[in-house]
C-alpha cells in the first residue's frame, strides 16, 4: 500500500486544512508546528552575537535607545543592522535554510510558501487602518533608528 512508503510534508495553508479535517489525511497526519526564528535568534546563530529579547513595551517606549545599543554592538563587530536584516528577510526566518547547500532550493521552497500565504492567508491592509487611532505606530523598513511613532521594522525581530 502506498501509505506505508510515502511521506508527505504539508506546510502553511495546506497544514491548516489538514488539521481542520477537510482532507482525507486528517486522521493520519501528525502536525508539527515550525516557528520561524526571530531576527535576534538569527544573529545569535549566524554571527555568535547574543542579545536579550525585548518586550513590546520596551520597543514602543524606548526604541531609540534599544536600536542605538544594538546598532553599536553590531558595528563593533563590523556589521550593519540593515544589511543583516536584509539577509534575515531573504533566508533567515525559516531555520530550514540550513538544510540546503544550494540556496536555489531554499528560495524555491520559500517562493512556494510566500505564494501560498499571499494567495490564501493574508488580507489586504493599508495605512488607513491606523488613521485617528491612539497608540498606533509605524513599523518602517530601511531605517536604523526611529523617531516618535516611527519604529524600525527590524527592531520587532527582538520580541522573542
Amino acid at each position: 500500500m502506498i501509505d506505508d512508503i510515502m511521506k508527505i510534508l504539508a506546510s502553511g495553508s495546506s497544514a491548516l486544512e489538514i488539521t481542520r479535517g477537510s482532507h482525507d489525511l486528517s486522521r493520519r497526519a501528525i502536525v508539527y508546528r515550525m516557528y520561524g526564528m526571530s531576527f535576534r535568534e538569527y544573529i545569535g546563530m549566524n554571527r555568535s552575537i547574543y542579545f536579550d529579547s525585548l518586550t513590546l513595551d520596551a520597543i514602543v517606549s524606548g526604541h531609540q535607545q534599544a536600536a542605538c545599543a544594538i546598532v553599536e554592538e553590531l558595528e563593533k563587530n563590523g556589521l550593519k543592522v540593515l544589511a543583516l536584516f536584509k539577509e534575515y528577510l531573504e533566508c533567515g526566518y525559516y531555520p530550514y535554510f540550513l538544510e540546503y547547500e544550494d540556496k536555489t532550493q531554499f528560495y524555491m521552497t520559500l517562493d512556494q510558501n510566500i505564494h501560498a500565504t499571499l494567495e490564501g492567508d493574508l488580507l489586504a491592509k493599508d495605512s488607513s487602518q491606523i488613521k485617528n487611532t491612539e497608540n498606533a505606530w509605524l513599523a518602517l523598513d530601511n531605517i536604523e533608528i526611529g523617531h516618535g511613532i516611527r519604529i524600525p521594522l527590524w527592531l520587532f525581530g527582538y520580541l522573542y
